[in-house]
């Protein structure tokens, strides 16, 4: 995965809002898959970086990556402060 490429996206972004963030952070997952099934080579530790920079960037932005019993990635779950707001206003506990 090209790291320059990636980054691109933010580099001139001071504050990223809600809605680019969740397309960010969607893009690069499917990009991370199709490049993981292609070439197979660990892009993790890319797509780590990118979503701290994403969350340094947007306020409210928050991530979680899932590991299996072999410490391999399985998934990706992202927040953006609007989700939260939905969730915590919204949501029947």
């Amino acid at each position: 995965m090209n790291d320059e490429s990636i980054v691109h996206g933010l580099d001139d972004e001071v504050e990223v809002d809600d809605d680019l963030a969740h397309q960010l952070a969607s893009d690069l997952w499917i990009q991370a898959l199709r490049e993981d099934s292609t070439t197979g080579e660990p892009s993790v530790q890319t797509v780590t970086s990118y979503m701290n920079l994403l969350a340094c960037s947007a306020p409210g932005f928050t991530f979680s990556i899932a590991h299996d019993d072999a410490d391999k990635a399985t998934g990706l779950a992202w927040m953006t402060g609007t989700m939260r707001d939905n969730y915590e206003r919204y949501a029947q506990y």
